[in-house]
């Protein structure tokens, strides 16, 4: 997420050092596909392969996965003029019961507006934020962070901000993104 994001009261900031990433590991369960480990060919010997064991412990690296968290966004007020500044906000939940970690830095964060499938507005297009910020999340913990619309398309950009045509009156749709993961929308309604 770009502008000026900043974490909430409640919520600690700390300058993030890069950190390995990994690939992701899905675990594999119940019996081996055919062909492998303990098929037979039709000489009668034993075919090896190699692969994971079924059932072999997979390595956790801490990190939340999509799963673990919600992101949820939240616009006040949610019914304004048009052209009128609206304070959004981006929520990231752990709701998993252990402790891990996720980079929630300007990177990989977005609040966006559409109309249907366009979008009229979003905190990357002419924000300047940028950077990584790996938090740690403790079971239940909330991080928040906010940037301001100033009711313009970001179809045109001047000095960071919107600078495009105030949008007309409807409802729209704010969505928050943290890396690969999408929150459900929530309404925003502009008025004449």
């Amino acid at each position: 997420m770009t502008g000026d994001a900043q974490p909430s009261a409640g919520a600690t900031s700390s300058a993030a050092s890069p950190e390995p990433t990994g690939s992701v590991l899905t675990p594999q369960t119940g019996a081996p596909p055919s062909g492998d480990a303990g098929s037979v060919d039709p000489s009668g010997e034993p075919t090896v392969t190699n692969g994971p064991v079924p059932g072999a412990p997979v390595v956790d690296d801490g990190t939340c996965t999509d799963v673990e968290i919600t992101v949820t966004p939240v616009a006040r007020p949610a019914s304004v003029v048009r052209g009128a500044a609206v304070d959004l906000q981006l929520k990231i939940k752990n709701r998993s019961e252990r402790t891990c970690s996720r980079d929630v830095g300007a990177d990989v964060q977005e609040l966006f507006i559409k109309s249907g499938a366009e979008k009229i507005w979003s905190s990357d297009t002419c924000g300047t934020g940028k950077g990584s910020d790996v938090q740690s999340f403790t079971p239940g913990f909330e991080r928040s962070y906010q940037v301001g619309w100033n009711g313009k398309a970001s179809s045109r950009c001047a000095n960071g901000v919107a600078a495009g045509e105030v949008p007309p009156a409807g409802t729209y749709q704010v969505f928050a993104r943290v890396g690969s993961k999408l929150s459900e929308p929530v309404k925003l309604t502009l008025t004449g």
